[in-house]
């Protein structure tokens, strides 16, 4: 258990730097672009961003027109298709189903031993 502890900020750091929440999927370079498909805190980031700006507007000075509604704020500055929602929730249910058969799996392994 101590090893986790030890082990568990060093791959949740990449993971969220990789995740598009700091850096947008299409500035990446093509080295670390593969990454972002393989993290499930993306899916959690793109379910989260268009749960969150889906419908929203902006009114106000000095707030420019790629930026006045919701949709054009993940399209333009998130690089987010506003479309996805429920394809983004049901990646993150494939992930723990597979997670949890994964290790129920090494679980009756090791148990049979």
């Amino acid at each position: 258990i101590s090893i986790a502890v030890l082990l568990a900020p060093g791959s949740i750091l990449p993971m969220a730097i990789l995740s598009g929440f700091f850096v947008n999927q299409k500035d990446m370079t093509w080295v670390f672009r593969w990454f972002t498909y393989v993290d499930y805190l993306t899916y959690g980031w793109r379910a989260m961003a268009l749960a969150g700006f889906q419908g929203l507007t902006f009114d106000g000075d000095g707030v420019p027109e790629s930026y006045r509604t919701g949709e054009l704020v993940l399209e333009n500055r998130l690089a987010i298709p506003s479309s996805g929602y429920w394809a983004n929730i049901g990646i993150l249910i494939a992930f723990v189903l597979f997670f949890r058969v994964l290790s129920t799996i090494v679980i009756s392994r090791r148990l049979v031993r």
